[in-house]
């Protein structure tokens, strides 16, 4: 069963001391909550319960990016489905109907986009979810109890099934045991500590010929995690755990937009030969999205993308990058020189490199080769080509302004229908 979006209300009563969750801190319809999904996180350190705790997840990444957006049920044509509902909250292509009172907060049920496809576009809980007692602070505890019970069409699920029924008796024990300060990668927050622990009971039955048939039964345990502070409206950080292996299996963190960034673009490359390159992305604050074009028509969604070029010529890469605050692009020129085979050693030419290392001029002259015509590269120590030149017997290459460092050379020329070539290395120094 798709997750429902629950948002955790609350407003601070005094400064650098615990805080007490009021009715006030329900969002007002128009509000947006920004969060950010780590799915690589697996060792995170939960820390302690109680009084003046510091709990730190400053190390968390942004992998994925969702929005919590609130709106008012007023115009909305599903509110008759869920009496008593005054909120909606939409996350993901999910709307839930929220009841808010001065004494507590319900979760009534929602709609799941892709369970329409069974016939299922209302999911009710009944009794409803409550997420909080009001007031609430450092010690409250309750318990829940809540229940889905749906049918839906089973012959789009089994051949000769009627129906299928969706059963799931959930009991939430619900405890505040700390408050202090949470931290995340954008700010520290004071804030609240919650341990959610939640039974499921889930049933299945399947309809055929009028009679119903046991298909599935199945008890499951969950605990969640929530720090909740003032600024996120809601959760700030939100931990799930794997009961029989302690592993996390999820991690949600708020997304402070007025401290988070749009990311820089920036990559690397490595020539692989005969057209083949490696593009590493290099880019800073956490982007979401890569679109890659590759200046010959090719383009790629992945990260760090593979490509092989087919011809040679100067080809212009551009990578944008992207996640929930905005985006940036980097280009740059690359030059692909296809070779048809790896050089055979006995058309490598003797060449002198002096001085090396060096600090201004560098000559390099082929031997025995004084009126050819030769290409050459200079690279980079992350094999990007910083410069290309051509010239006729001999060349003088000013290195003055590249930072010190180890660089690779590419040198060939063509005799006759030959291709002879070299390569090597200058150190430049300062």
């Amino acid at each position: 069963m798709k997750y429902f979006p629950l948002l955790l209300f609350l407003l601070p009563l005094g400064l650098g001391a615990q805080i007490t969750l009021t009715q006030e801190n329900v969002p007002a319809p128009g509000d947006t909550l920004f969060y950010a999904r780590d799915t690589t996180a697996t060792n995170l350190n939960i820390g302690m319960a109680g009084p003046d705790q510091t709990w730190d997840f400053s190390q968390l990444q942004a992998d994925e990016y969702f929005q919590l957006i609130a709106s008012d049920t007023v115009m909305d044509p599903d509110v008759e489905n869920y009496p008593g509902a005054n909120l909606i909250i939409t996350s993901e292509q999910v709307k839930t109907f929220i009841q808010s009172n001065d004494t507590a907060v319900y979760i009534l049920g929602g709609g799941v986009p892709e369970a329409a496809a069974f016939g299922l576009e209302v999911v009710q809980f009944q009794p409803p979810q409550k997420l909080y007692d009001f007031p609430t602070t450092y010690g409250t505890a309750f318990t829940n109890f809540y229940s889905v019970d749906a049918t839906v069409d089973g012959s789009l699920v089994l051949p000769g099934v009627d129906s299928i029924r969706l059963i799931r008796r959930a009991t939430a024990t619900v405890e505040v045991d700390g408050y202090g300060t949470v931290k995340t990668p954008y700010n520290n927050y004071e804030a609240l500590r919650q341990r959610i622990e939640t039974i499921n009971a889930d049933s299945i039955y399947a309809q055929v010929f009028g009679s119903w048939i046991p298909f599935l039964a199945d008890t499951s345990v969950t605990v969640q995690y929530q720090w909740i502070s003032a600024e996120s409206k809601g959760s700030t950080v939100s931990i799930n755990l794997d009961v029989v292996t302690g592993e996390i299996e999820n991690v949600e963190f708020f997304l402070d937009v007025d401290n988070a960034s749009a990311p820089a673009a920036a990559f690397t490359y490595e020539d692989q030969g005969e057209g083949v390159f490696v593009f590493t992305d290099q880019s800073a604050n956490a982007p979401a999205g890569w679109e890659w074009t590759f200046g010959d028509g090719g383009t790629s969604d992945a990260q760090n993308p593979e490509y092989t070029f087919t011809a040679d010529g100067e080809y212009q890469v551009c990578l944008t990058v992207s996640n929930i605050i905005g985006s940036d692009q980097i280009c740059q020129t690359i030059t692909v020189d296809l070779l048809d085979a790896v050089p055979d050693p006995r058309h490598e030419i003797r060449l002198s490199v002096q001085p090396n290392p060096a600090r201004q001029n560098v000559r390099i002259i082929p031997e025995g080769f004084e009126l050819a015509d030769f290409s050459f590269q200079l690279f980079n120590s992350q094999g990007q080509q910083i410069l290309q030149r051509r010239f006729n017997g001999q060349l003088q290459l000013d290195v003055s302004d590249l930072p010190a460092g180890l660089y690779a050379y590419f040198l060939k020329t063509v005799e006759g229908k030959v291709e002879k070539w070299s390569s090597g290395k200058i150190q430049v120094a300062r």
